[in-house]
C-alpha cells in the first residue's frame, strides 16, 4: 500500500470520526434531528407507573411498551397517552413534554377492574363502621364514651376520638381542647372561639370535628360552614361554606370537602411529584346533578377519591392534567362505603359496602 493510499484511508476515517462522534454524543445526551423542522432538538421523556403493573402503553395510538416504563426521545409537544390492561378500565390523558430534557411523569395511574367481585360477609347490619372495628378500637371508643358521659358532657358541645385522644369543643366559648381518653392532660388547641351560627330556638348547635395527623383539624358547623385550623396562629379560619362533609387524606397533605353536588380538594402542603401543587391550591374535582352522599379517600395512594352518587360507587383521580379519569365501579342500592387497609383481622385491604343491611367487600387493587 502506498503512502498516498494510507493518507487517503487515514483522512477518510478521520472524517468519519469527526462527523459521527458529535452525532453520537448528541444522541446520547438526548438530542435528535427533526427532519420536518430541519433542526436539532433536545428531547424529553414520559415516565408512566401504574397499578397493576405490566399494562400496555400507547403513545399517539402506537404501542410502546408496558408499565413501569420511560418513553424517551420525545420532542417537546403534547402526546395522547393511553394505558390499558385486559379486564380493567383504561386510563388516558394528554401529557405534554414541556421543555428539552424534561421528564413528564404519571406515577399514580390506577387501573380499576371492570367486573369487581363482590362478597357478602354479613347481614342484618345497621352499623357497619362499628362492626368493622377491631376489639382494641371498640375498647377505646367505650372508654371515650365513659369519659365524655362522666367528665366532659357538661363542658363539651361536640367531641371526637382520634387515636388515643379526645378532641372536644367547650361551651359557651366554643374553644377546642384535647385530652387523654380518661379525660386527663387537657390541652387547649385554639386560642380564639369559633363563631356561633345564627340559628332558631328549635335548632341544635351541631359541630363535626374532623382530625388528621400533625395537627390537621377542620370543623363543620350546623350551618355548613367549614373551618380549617391554622397551627401557626392556633385558631380556625373559615375555608368555605355550604359544605356537606370533609376528610383529610392519609398523607395529611390534602383535605377533600364536598357539597351535595360538587367535590373539591385543598392542598395543605407543597406536592413535589407531578402534577406539582402549592400549599393552599384548591382543585375542583367533579360535579353531578344527583346528590353526592359520601366521599372517602383511597388510602393506598391518597391520589384517588371514592364517592357515591345515587346508587353508583365511582372512583376518580386527582391528576387534573387534561381529562380527569373517573370510572363507575359498582352499582348497588343506596350504598355506604368504608375502606380498611391491612389490619389484624384481615390480611388484605378491602372496600366495604353496606346496602340494605347487608355488608359486602370487594377489592379495588387487583392484579
Amino acid at each position: 500500500m502506498t503512502r498516498t493510499q494510507r493518507r487517503i484511508i487515514f483522512y477518510f476515517f478521520f472524517f468519519i470520526f469527526i462527523t459521527i462522534t458529535p452525532a453520537i454524543i448528541l444522541y446520547a445526551t438526548g438530542y435528535t434531528y427533526d427532519w420536518q423542522k430541519n433542526k436539532i432538538l433536545h428531547t424529553g421523556a414520559i415516565y408512566l407507573e401504574s397499578y397493576p403493573t405490566g399494562a400496555k402503553i400507547y403513545i399517539n395510538d402506537k404501542y410502546i411498551g408496558k408499565t413501569k416504563y420511560s418513553v424517551k426521545r420525545l420532542s417537546p409537544k403534547e402526546y395522547n397517552v393511553r394505558v390499558e390492561k385486559d379486564n380493567f378500565h383504561s386510563w388516558q390523558k394528554k401529557l405534554e413534554v414541556k421543555e428539552a430534557g424534561f421528564v413528564t411523569e404519571a406515577r399514580n395511574i390506577l387501573l380499576v377492574p371492570k367486573n369487581p367481585k363482590l362478597f357478602e360477609i354479613a347481614n342484618n347490619i345497621s352499623d357497619a363502621e362499628n362492626y368493622l372495628l377491631e376489639e382494641k378500637e371498640k375498647e377505646k371508643n367505650q372508654k371515650t364514651q365513659t369519659t365524655v358521659d362522666n367528665l366532659l358532657k357538661k363542658d363539651a358541645v361536640s367531641w371526637v376520638r382520634f387515636n388515643d385522644y379526645i378532641y372536644y369543643l367547650t361551651v359557651p366559648s366554643l374553644t377546642l381542647y384535647k385530652a387523654d381518653l380518661d379525660g386527663s392532660n387537657k390541652l387547649q388547641i385554639s386560642v380564639e372561639p369559633l363563631p356561633i351560627p345564627e340559628i332558631s330556638p328549635d335548632e341544635l348547635i351541631n359541630y363535626l370535628i374532623i382530625v388528621g395527623e400533625d395537627q390537621k383539624i377542620a370543623i363543620l358547623d350546623s350551618k355548613k360552614n367549614l373551618y380549617l385550623y391554622i397551627p401557626e396562629e392556633r385558631k380556625f379560619k373559615l375555608l368555605t361554606q355550604d359544605i356537606s362533609g370533609a376528610s383529610f387524606a392519609g398523607d395529611n397533605k390534602k383535605l377533600a370537602y364536598w357539597t351535595e353536588h360538587e367535590i373539591w380538594v385543598i392542598y395543605l402542603e407543597k406536592i413535589q411529584i407531578q402534577p406539582y401543587k402549592k400549599a393552599g391550591d384548591k382543585n375542583f374535582i367533579t360535579r353531578y346533578a344527583q346528590k353526592i352522599s359520601q366521599v372517602i379517600w383511597y388510602p393506598e395512594d391518597n391520589e384517588h377519591l371514592i364517592f357515591v352518587v345515587g346508587d353508583d360507587i365511582k372512583i376518580t383521580e386527582l391528576d387534573d392534567r387534561d381529562i380527569r379519569n373517573t370510572v363507575d365501579f359498582i352499582n348497588i342500592k343506596e350504598p355506604k362505603i368504608y375502606y380498611k387497609q391491612n389490619n389484624q383481622l384481615f390480611d388484605t385491604s378491602w372496600l366495604y359496602i353496606l346496602s340494605e343491611n347487608k355488608l359486602y367487600r370487594t377489592q379495588i387493587k387487583q392484579e
